[in-house]
C-alpha cells in the first residue's frame, strides 16, 4: 500500500498567512487602545484644568465682592498713583502685578494684631462707648445711661437725597483697612502664579497678612483674568473674570468662559 503524502509547503503557507493576519489584528487593537488611552488622558487633563479655572473664577468674584460691599474707597494703584473707580464708562482695569486693585474698608477695632493679654486693644472697638460723646447735652441731670450715645449727624448720612444709616466713621484716616488684590508668584520658592490678597492695617506700610485667593491663574495651560469697572458714581462696581482654556476642539479658536457680577457698596464712598 502506498503511503499518503502531505503537502507541507501548503501548510507552511497557510500558517504564515494566519500569523500575518493575527499580527495585523493585534497591531490594530493595540493602536486603538493607545489612541483611546491618549484621548482619555487628554480629556482628564482638560477636565481638571477646566474645573480649576471655574473654581478660580468663582472664588475670585466671591472674595472681591465681599470686600467691595463694605468698601468706602475703591481704586487702581499703579506705581504711586491711585485712580478711583467710579463712573469709568467704557474704561476697564485689569488687575495684574503692577495694576493693583485697592479697597479700603472700615476698621472698627483698635488693633488687628493678635494679642490675648488682658487689657490689650486687640479686637476692641476703636470708638469706645464710654467716650463716644460725653458732653452734658447727652448726659444731663446725672443720667449716665445716655453716655455713649451717637449723635444723629454721625449715625446717618444722605445718599441720592435719602437719609441712610452711616456704618462707618465720618472721616477717613485711622479708621480704615487697606486691602490689595494683585497677581504674583506664591512665594520665593514657589513660582506658581496666583491672585494674592494683602491686608494692611491703618497706617501700615507692610501687610499684616497675604494669602493666595486663586492658584495657577497664568500657566502653560490656561489664563484667568480679572477686570473691574465702575458706574453710578462708584455705587455700582462690575467685576468680571474670564477663563481661557488651552484645550479645545481641533482647529477651533480659543473661547473664554466669562462671569460678570455687579456689586453695590453698602457704605457711602469717600473718594
Amino acid at each position: 500500500m502506498k503511503s499518503a503524502k502531505f503537502d507541507v509547503r501548503g501548510e507552511r503557507g497557510a500558517l504564515l498567512v494566519e500569523l500575518m493576519v493575527t499580527v495585523s489584528v493585534a497591531v490594530v487593537v493595540v493602536g486603538v487602545l493607545v489612541y483611546a488611552s491618549t484621548g482619555i488622558s487628554r480629556s482628564v487633563t482638560a477636565t481638571d484644568q477646566y474645573m480649576v479655572g471655574v473654581a478660580n473664577t468663582n472664588r475670585i468674584l466671591d472674595t472681591i465682592a465681599l470686600d467691595v460691599r463694605r468698601a468706602v474707597r475703591i481704586g487702581i494703584l499703579s506705581g504711586t498713583t491711585t485712580t478711583p473707580i467710579k463712573d469709568t464708562g467704557t474704561t476697564t482695569y485689569t488687575v495684574g502685578s503692577s495694576s493693583i486693585l485697592v479697597i479700603y474698608v472700615p476698621d472698627y477695632y483698635g488693633s488687628n494684631t493678635p494679642n490675648n493679654v488682658a487689657g490689650s486693644t486687640y479686637k476692641t472697638t476703636r470708638y469706645s462707648r464710654e467716650t463716644l460723646n460725653s458732653s452734658s447735652t447727652y448726659n444731663s441731670s446725672g443720667n449716665t445711661l445716655l453716655n455713649g450715645i451717637v449723635p444723629w449727624t454721625d449715625a446717618q448720612t444722605t445718599v441720592n437725597d435719602k437719609a441712610v444709616t452711616r456704618f462707618t466713621p465720618i472721616a477717613a484716616g485711622t479708621g480704615e483697612l487697606q486691602i490689595r488684590y494683585y497677581t504674583g508668584q506664591r512665594s520665593n520658592k514657589d513660582a506658581t502664579q496666583c491672585l494674592l490678597r494683602s491686608e494692611y492695617p491703618s497706617g501700615a506700610t507692610s501687610p499684616s497678612s497675604t494669602r493666595d485667593i486663586a492658584e495657577k491663574i497664568t500657566d502653560s495651560t490656561s489664563i484667568t483674568s480679572i477686570v473691574i469697572s465702575g458706574a453710578n458714581g462708584g455705587q455700582t462696581i462690575r467685576l468680571q473674570s474670564s477663563f481661557t482654556p488651552r484645550f479645545r476642539l481641533k482647529g477651533a479658536s480659543p473661547t473664554s468662559a466669562t462671569t460678570v457680577v455687579d456689586v453695590n457698596p453698602r457704605n457711602p464712598r469717600r473718594d
